[in-house]
């Protein structure tokens, strides 16, 4: 995105009917799909059961799993239901994954909120100079001056040149350079502190 170069500064896309709002939620959607990757890194340890159907298991919730031989909690990753009518038997296929214990409760989830877009330095340009007068006899005439007019119109004796110098502003840089603008957009993911222990 660079600026127009003009009195004022806009976002300049390859979409013509893009605009601010919908960069920002593309900015959003990418950050929530890297929170997803990074959590779903975390939670390659799985634990795989079978029970009965049950409607309140969803791949939406975090359950516990308190077993003689086993204690487990963590986020339901897989849910197969199969239906067998010739046995009469309902079973569900349940597998959690639980988080691994790297990174886990150090950081704390930040919400995906809109980038903030630092301000560009000011674009517009004066349409206008000052201009100074040098009349003949009330100003001190030098050929180094710039920025005058002279008071000397049709008499050719007069001490004063006729003549008009105009002092012509340097051009900034940034409408003649590309702006580079760099956006840092951080997000901290927090890590969910799952439990797994083995009973003997």
């Amino acid at each position: 995105m660079l600026p127009e170069v003009g009195t004022t500064s806009v976002d300049l896309t390859s979409l013509a009917d893009a605009t601010r709002e919908d960069a920002n939620l593309a900015i959003q959607t990418l950050a929530a799909i890297a929170r997803r990757q990074i959590l779903e890194s975390h939670r390659l340890t799985r634990v795989k059961f079978t029970l009965p159907i049950n409607p309140a298991l969803d791949t939406s919730r975090a359950i516990t799993v308190d077993r003689p031989d086993l204690l487990a909690s963590g986020k339901i990753a897989r849910l197969t239901e199969t239906y067998d009518l010739t046995a009469g038997s309902a079973l569900a296929a349940v597998e959690l994954a639980i988080s691994g214990l790297i990174g886990v409760g150090t950081v704390d989830s930040d919400p995906l909120k809109s980038p903030e877009l630092e301000a560009l330095p000011s674009q517009s340009q004066a349409d206008s100079a000052d201009l100074g007068t040098c009349l003949e006899g009330r100003s001190q005439y030098s050929t180094s001056t710039t920025g005058y007019t002279t008071g000397a119109s049709g008499d050719a004796a007069s001490e004063y040149p006729h003549e008009v110098a105009i002092a012509v502003p340097e051009i900034p840089v940034y409408l003649t350079d590309p702006v580079s603008r760099e956006l840092a957009y951080t997000v901290s993911v927090a890590i969910p502190v799952d439990h797994l222990e083995f009973r003997s």
